[in-house]
């Protein structure tokens, strides 16, 4: 399996311009209303072909 950094220089080689700056990670919304709990807790228990039937 190709390391990261390996995978970086083969771009860069390629001509692909990079960035060696790992993108921030977003934080999760500390609040979350108890609506928004059911509506998550729903849809994470849909079967992912589910999900995708109904386009979400």
């Amino acid at each position: 399996m190709m390391d990261y950094l390996e995978e970086l220089k083969q771009l860069e080689e390629q001509g692909i311009e990079v960035s060696r700056e790992k993108p921030p990670l977003k934080k999760k919304q500390v609040t979350e209303t108890p609506e928004e709990k059911e509506y998550r807790e729903w849809y994470e228990s849909l079967p992912d072909a589910v999900k995708k039937k109904l386009n979400l």
